[in-house]
């Protein structure tokens, strides 16, 4: 992982129901400060990288079965829900950041 300074982490923890094996799912996006490469693709944006990163989480919301139950952070807890839950809330975050982007463009 990267410092803690320039450097956006989400996580989510997926738990087998069967198991209880627990898997951590991480996406990470260094902030174009750190990664010159970073700036051309994020276009200096932290909208941008804030949307990239609910998109990866979507994705890999998506890549479980619904059997798994899926630990969700909100603030500094974590809080069990189910995939499909996890999934929606995380569309509507990106709905909202791509309607904030949108406000911020100009036409």
């Amino acid at each position: 992982m990267c410092g803690y300074r320039g450097c956006v982490e989400r996580e989510i923890r997926a738990t087998d129901k069967r198991g209880g094996n627990t898997q951590t799912m991480a996406a990470t996006a260094t902030s174009s400060s750190q990664n010159p490469a970073a700036a051309s693709d994020a276009g200096d944006n932290p909208l941008q990288t804030q949307i990239r990163l609910h998109e990866v989480a979507i994705a890999e919301l998506k890549s479980l079965s619904a059997l798994r139950t899926v630990y969700q952070r909100n603030g500094h807890i974590f809080f069990r829900t189910t995939v499909e839950k996890a999934t929606t809330s995380e569309q509507r975050q990106l709905d909202t950041t791509v309607a904030r982007m949108q406000k911020l463009k100009p036409t």
